[in-house]
């Protein structure tokens, strides 16, 4: 079956909805030119100006990364005219294919879902899945026991600024990432999978494995938070210790000891599987909430009896009668100069911003979701909007009901008033307990979430064979329906409990929040490389986004990084260096159309464009060669390796052209067989290839001499084995091998006929012995360039260099002198040298010979001639 297509041009109007018919090649022509275009639109419409037609054969555009197997079978079926319209794709069941996502499976925004996803038994939506996840995430220790330094240090109003500014950045990276994981099939693996498909192996391998560690150590920092939390209350309230300290020492062995049967429960829970793990985070998320809402009611209740110690007055404070949040407003350093209450505010950012980095645990778990690009960007924005509301509400309630510290007071941390207690909240809540409670569910939950988001994302970077090796290959297996990354958790476990061993990590948290920004700064600039690119494949369903928007969110983040720590921002910018250059030398063998590719190829087609206006000058001429071969490349590899060794020195254009004898109905199998440039890529030949069929050699040299480049990128020289049997042609092979040569010069192109270069062998280091150039005829210095070039190359730069010459009119010693001159001129070293004459010697008229058989009819006599010649 042939398909095509037609657009109509409607002058200002769109027709009713496209069709698409069928037809074999009897009545192809036939159909097109006596369909009735005007029959598919409403009789009111005016018949269309005009329409074009698009004839491809079925799967043109590459569906590989869409589809699996059991689809393409599906898509091999006849589709019948007159399906459903595109509209009525997103009503349809899901899981149902219609006959119009099939017909338009080829595009990323129609093709169904792959076999994984279908079989892993994703269950989680926009709420229970994404919402929850980065709520939990967001509300973490920091709002508990950070919170009120903060409106300390800042005041009321700075507080809410960095708040909106923290949410601002999140908020960018959230419409970067809405827009690319609704460009396509969303896969598992998170922002790795994200920046791996926009930017490449490089950056989403470096990414992949920064994100999964930072994850993994998260946990460890998380659980010390719970730990820590834990370790107190018992130690002042009950004073229960498990291992004996002093009075006033840090518990440092109860907090290890606590976070290793912490992580130990949650290893537990993630194995028994990501179905119970959501379960909990709803539970905990609902203590969350009431331990939230427990601090905005104790607010409003009245305080009891205030002391000179009090720090939570209520809203008229008690030390000088007047509303609290007035003297709350300011920051502490309002009186002091502007660059100290910028250093301030940027301090203050800092110890705040980290509580904002939940946002990627609901795209951690992109495998697990019923509709990845629905749920992420619905549930991400909605878990920022909502927590940014309740943190400027929080900041706004504490401001109002806390004093920054006790007027008189030389204050240290631990003593009362906003700037030094950490559990303020305690106070004002309904119940301190109730803020014990919250603060063990935010540890637990975001503890939960980084422990079931690190394997996975882990596991996706092993499942892509980016590091192919036993270690990464081990961790790609998946066990169960789920395909539950099982080893990873046990991985992510070893690692958590190795941190809570060191007990006290201030050194390493920074860092790790500096691979969370990098992280975000790369989505960001995925998202701008790719809808810079401006390729066609570029079409997110998710339309509020602005690429110069995600460009100031990279900038935002980066900025961040380094106003948080600048020397350990530095750390994570080698670190994801280094392991983009590994990657890079390991050049895994993946393509999956990263917005690197599309820039080159706009560079490409710019340059090419731009290359128009020059002309070619003595100072820029460059050989661009156009090898052809007979039937087999590998034949000629010797050859093909010598011509790219020249074609390296020269920075120039190469192209090699099989040509297949024969009819080409009759050699199309042979065509589709044979060696592509695949085959050079692993011979590591830096050249093009192209298979031609042909009734002759000849007429297929003549094919592709005229055809072969694009613009000023076209061969200038063309390449040709010598065929050793020429005696043993009949007249006609013989005529085409010479008018091989000549049609070449009257294209206005070089000739170099090749001979035995299978002799070379290119496994040694280096290769000795002279070059020797007979330079028979002034041809510009085309000749001495060769050579030149060649030497150039490690290969062969050993060798010395010899031109020799014939005798003309003038004595061997004066020509010397003047070949001499003329090497100097060109620039090339070389010995000169003048064939003794004897009977053999070339005469003037064997050189004329030479020249005329470019542009004569051949004969055998000029076919020798030239031979001996070349």
């Amino acid at each position: 079956q042939i398909y095509y297509n037609f657009v109509f041009f409607m002058s200002g109007k769109k027709a009713k909805k496209g069709v698409r018919l069928e037809g074999d090649a009897e009545n192809l022509l036939a159909q097109f030119y006596t369909a009735e275009m005007h029959s598919y639109l409403e009789p009111s419409e005016a018949a269309p100006s005009g329409a074009f037609y698009t004839y491809a054969p079925s799967q043109r555009i590459p569906i590989e990364n869409y589809l699996n197997e059991e689809d393409l079978s599906e898509e091999a079926t006849s589709i019948e005219s007159g399906g459903s319209s595109i509209e009525e794709v997103s009503v349809e069941p899901d899981g149902e294919l219609s006959k119009c996502r099939r017909m338009f499976s080829f595009l990323p925004c129609c093709g169904p879902k792959d076999k994984e996803s279908k079989s892993t038994g994703s269950t989680f939506g926009t709420w229970d899945g994404v919402f929850a996840s980065c709520l939990l995430n967001i509300f973490g220790v920091i709002m508990f026991l950070r919170l009120g330094s903060v409106v300390g240090q800042a005041g009321v109003f700075q507080a809410s600024t960095i708040i909106i500014f923290s949410s601002v950045i999140t908020t960018v990276t959230t419409l970067s990432m809405s827009a690319i994981c609704t460009n396509g099939q969303m896969g598992g693996g998170g922002a790795y999978f994200l920046i791996s498909r926009a930017l490449g192996p490089q950056f989403g391998g470096s990414i992949g494995i920064l994100f999964s560690i930072g994850n993994s150590v998260a946990v460890s920092l998380y659980i010390i938070g719970f730990s820590e939390t834990l370790a107190d209350i018992l130690v002042n309230s009950v004073g229960f210790s498990i291992v004996a300290i002093d009075e006033g020492a840090r518990p440092t062995w109860d907090i290890v000891i606590y976070g290793l049967i912490a992580v130990f429960i949650l290893l537990i829970m993630a194995l028994i599987g990501v179905g119970w793990v959501v379960k909990m985070q709803l539970l905990l998320l609902v203590l969350l909430f009431i331990t939230i809402i427990s601090v905005f009611v104790g607010a409003f209740i009245p305080v009891g009896e205030i002391t000179n110690t009090t720090d939570f007055v209520g809203f008229s404070n008690p030390y000088d009668n007047q509303s609290t949040i007035v003297h709350n407003l300011k920051s502490s350093t309002s009186d002091e100069s502007f660059g100290t209450q910028i250093s301030a505010f940027f301090t203050t950012f800092a110890l705040f911003f980290p509580a904002v980095t939940g946002i990627m645990a609901g795209t951690n778990i992109s495998g697990d979701l019923k509709n990845p690009a629905e749920s992420i960007p619905k549930g991400t924005l909605s878990a920022i909007s909502f927590s940014t509301v309740v943190y400027v509400l929080l900041s706004i309630v504490i401001g109002s009901v806390c004093v920054k510290e006790i007027p008189g007071m030389v204050s240290s941390e631990g003593d009362p008033g906003l700037l030094w207690d950490y559990y303020i909240l305690t106070k004002v809540s309904l119940s301190g307990a109730l803020i014990y409670t919250g603060i063990f569910a935010a540890t637990l939950s975001s503890a939960l979430a980084s422990l079931v988001g690190a394997p996975r994302i882990f596991q996706a970077v092993c499942k892509d064979k980016i590091f192919d090796n036993r270690f990464f290959n081990f961790f790609a297996v998946g066990k169960g329906e789920g395909n539950e990354p099982v080893r990873g958790y046990f991985l992510t476990f070893a690692i958590a409990c190795s941190c809570i061993l060191i007990g006290d990590l201030n050194v390493i948290a920074p860092l790790i929040s500096m691979f969370f920004m990098l992280t975000y700064a790369l989505i960001n600039f995925s998202c701008f490389a790719a809808s810079t690119g401006n390729t066609p494949g570029w079409r997110p369903r998710f339309k509020y986004y602005n690429r110069w928007v995600s460009l100031i969110g990279t900038f935002l983040c980066i900025f961040a990084m380094f106003l948080i720590n600048w020397w350990n921002a530095l750390i994570a910018v080698f670190v994801l260096s280094l392991i983009f250059g590994i990657i890079w030398k390991n050049d895994p063998d993946v393509s999956w159309g990263p917005a690197g590719d599309a820039y080159e190829v706009n560079s490409t087609l710019k340059t090419l464009l731009h290359l128009r206006k020059n002309e070619v000058h003595v100072k820029n001429y460059r050989p661009h060669f156009l090898v052809v071969t007979l039937e087999s490349v590998e034949d000629n590899l010797n050859l093909i390796k010598s011509i790219a060794s020249i074609r390296s020195a020269a920075k120039s254009l190469m192209i090699v052209a099989n040509i297949l004898e024969g009819d080409f109905v009759d050699r199309l199998h042979d065509y589709t067989e044979a060696a592509g440039e695949e085959y050079f890529i692993s011979e590591k030949i830096k050249s093009h290839l192209i298979n031609v069929i042909a009734p002759s050699f000849s007429s297929g040299v003549r094919m592709v001499t005229q055809s072969t480049g694009i613009g000023k990128m076209s061969p200038n020289s063309v390449v040709v084995p010598y065929l050793e049997n020429w005696r043993e042609l009949d007249d006609e092979e013989k005529n085409g091998i010479v008018g091989i040569i000549r049609d070449s010069f009257r294209l206005q192109n070089a000739v170099m006929l090749c001979r035995r270069f299978d002799n070379l062998d290119f496994t040694q280091k280096k290769i000795e012995g002279r070059i020797d150039v007979w330079w028979l005829v002034d041809d510009g210095g085309y000749t001495l360039l060769m050579p030149y070039l060649l030497r150039k190359k490690k290969l062969f730069n050993h060798c010395s260099l010899r031109v020799i010459t014939v005798p003309g009119t003038n004595s061997s010693p004066h020509q010397t002198i003047m070949m001499t001159k003329l090497l100097k001129e060109f620039r090339i070293d070389a010995e000169v040298d003048i064939a003794v004459a004897d009977e053999n010697q070339l005469t003037d008229d064997d050189i004329a010979g030479y020249l005329e058989a470019a542009d004569l009819h051949p004969s055998e006599e000029h076919i020798d001639r030239v031979s001996l010649n070349c």
